[in-house]
């Protein structure tokens, strides 16, 4: 027996960068993502798509990164998180997130079964990035400091990445939409190793559009949410979850 939901959505055909990116920041174009630390400091939606265009170029012409790479960030949440997620995958890659509390094994076996091309990670992870790097067979050129008030030689800054802005390849054919991965979330382990799912463009933006719903749905029952003017999302759970991977597709909106 087949069983649907009552709730009926339509997903639309476009791709993560399109769907995020594609339609014009407001007037006022306010802060889409804010350092809860130090809360003068954010991102509008129109820094936004300049820092991930500009670092997509980066990857490709300074890191060498190619269609289907993958990008891995070993870092706490900070403002550069949504950046380096988008731009893997302005760059016609996919995005990995490790656990910033990983051992170099745990690190080491992440980057093997990724495949990862690149790691973002900063100074409090750095040798932890660097060993994982040698075990995984990852040259040290390919490791980006995320921290921006040091510099340490021999490794890229995040912010010496940054180019002119690349032009993201934009995808409406269903298809490739269900096929091209955008992101690789690795399972808790709870039987095992952490296993690699492979989540596609369509999957990010399907989910996307479900939560964007659901808070609809939210706000026509509650008469305080209404009078919200903005909507505030705090991303209390590390940005490499699964549960809070979805956080920069869906915050723009």
């Amino acid at each position: 027996m087949k069983f649907s939901s009552r709730y009926q959505i339509e997903i639309p055909d476009v791709d993560v960068l399109t769907y995020v990116l594609g339609s014009p920041a407001t007037t006022d174009d306010g802060f889409v993502f804010v350092d809860a630390e130090k809360q003068a400091d954010g991102i509008s939606k129109a820094q936004l798509e300049d820092l991930v265009r500009k670092l997509a170029d980066g990857l490709r012409n300074t890191i060498g990164f190619q269609d289907n790479d993958v990008v891995l960030a070993f870092t706490e949440n900070c403002l550069w998180y949504p950046v380096i997620i988008l731009a893997a995958i302005c760059a016609g890659g996919a995005f990995t997130g490790a656990s910033p509390v990983y051992t170099t094994m745990e690190l080491a076996r992440h980057l093997r079964i990724s495949g990862a091309a690149c790691i973002f990670t900063d100074q409090q992870r750095l040798d932890i990035a660097i060993e994982a790097a040698d075990t995984a067979g990852l040259p040290r050129t390919s490791i980006v400091l995320v921290d921006q008030d040091m510099v340490t030689p021999g490794f890229h800054q995040i912010r010496d990445l940054l180019d002119v802005p690349y032009p993201w390849e934009v995808i409406n054919d269903p298809k490739p939409l269900a096929n091209k991965i955008a992101v690789l979330n690795f399972s808790s382990g709870t039987t095992g190793n952490p296993k690699a799912c492979m989540i596609t463009h369509r999957n990010l933006v399907a989910n996307s559009e479900q939560q964007l719903y659901l808070d609809e749905v939210a706000r026509s029952r509650s008469p305080i949410s209404k009078q919200a003017a903005t909507q505030i999302h705090c991303a209390f759970l590390p940005l490499y979850h699964a549960s809070k991977l979805t956080v920069p597709i869906r915050v723009p909106y």
